[in-house]
């Protein structure tokens, strides 16, 4: 007998974005939790991906973090980090897949040299063919070169 597909099921793509900031002298760090907001192009990227009609796959891939200084919340309408101060080039280090939970795993450091007397408050991810995938705002936080701040970003799959 053949299983049945049950029809109706959803299958969704849900982030969650943590930032560590770490004072460098005393190594205290501070930690911030909030999920993200996937726009409409990240949401439609693994279409193009699964249909591969026409398309670069790479294109597809997420190889960019940038943080900003605007506090305007997200939206899946997004289709830019609005003021970006900062930009991390990810390499396949910065990208774990982990199937056995069902998440992408990015992560991505700004550190002592990068985007000083910036407020950072937002922060994306941003696609080769620089779509935004995601992006979302968080506490403000003056950045100085006393501090590094890590950006954890889960992207999971859930039925």
């Amino acid at each position: 007998m053949r299983p049945s597909i049950e029809l109706g099921g959803n299958v969704r793509l849900r982030g969650d974005l943590s930032l560590e900031i770490t004072d460098v002298l005393t190594g205290r760090v501070r930690r911030y939790h909030v999920r993200n907001t996937i726009t409409y192009d990240g949401l439609n990227s693994s279409l193009y991906l699964w249909a591969q009609d026409g398309i670069n796959p790479a294109d597809y891939r997420i190889t960019q973090l940038q943080a900003g200084t605007n506090s305007t919340p997200p939206s899946r309408g997004d289709i830019a980090v609005i003021s970006s101060v900062a930009t991390v080039a990810l390499a396949s280090a910065n990208r774990a897949v982990v199937p056995a939970t069902g998440e992408l795993v990015i992560t991505a450091t700004l550190g002592t040299g990068d985007a000083n007397g910036s407020t950072l408050c937002e922060v994306g991810l941003l696609l080769a063919n620089n779509q935004l995938f995601a992006r979302q705002i968080h506490p403000a936080f003056l950045k100085t070169s006393a501090f590094t701040l890590t950006y954890t970003w889960r992207i999971a799959v859930t039925a």
